[in-house]
């Protein structure tokens, strides 16, 4: 019965990456969030039928920030991760083609710093660079 899912979302539960992997056996899901949980994205491009994904408070390094902009029908993605560094920023301008909406918080900032909330918003890619 859940193989006709479109939407899912997960907030604040402790599911991880061997948990998305499972998702792939959804076919139809499009849009997913699993926003505060233990996922890294690693295992994120088994999903390639995600438009819209948000991993927001997740710990998303840069390796998992370019699996997520490699995904062939990514339209939007949101992060929140001050794991992904300059250097997984400057994968903005080499991929992610297909997405029309980003939003990253937390990019390059010391940790310490992200938790006093301070952010970043990113919006409008490819245009942003």
């Amino acid at each position: 019965k859940g193989r006709k899912t479109k939407l899912l979302h997960v907030f604040n539960y402790p599911v991880h990456d061997g948990f998305v992997t499972k998702l792939a056996n959804f076919p139809n899901l499009e849009n997913l969030a699993l926003e505060f949980s233990g996922v890294t994205a690693e295992t994120i491009p088994a999903l390639q039928h995600l438009t819209w994904l948000d991993l927001v408070g997740c710990p998303v390094t840069d390796q998992g920030f370019k699996k997520c902009l490699e995904l062939p029908r990514l339209k939007e993605l949101a992060l929140q991760s001050p794991d992904i560094t300059q250097h997984g920023f400057a994968l903005l301008e080499t991929k992610g083609g297909t997405i029309d909406y980003i939003s990253i918080r937390y990019v390059g900032i010391p940790k310490n710093l992200a938790e006093q909330r301070l952010h970043v918003d990113v919006q409008r890619f490819p245009d942003l660079l």
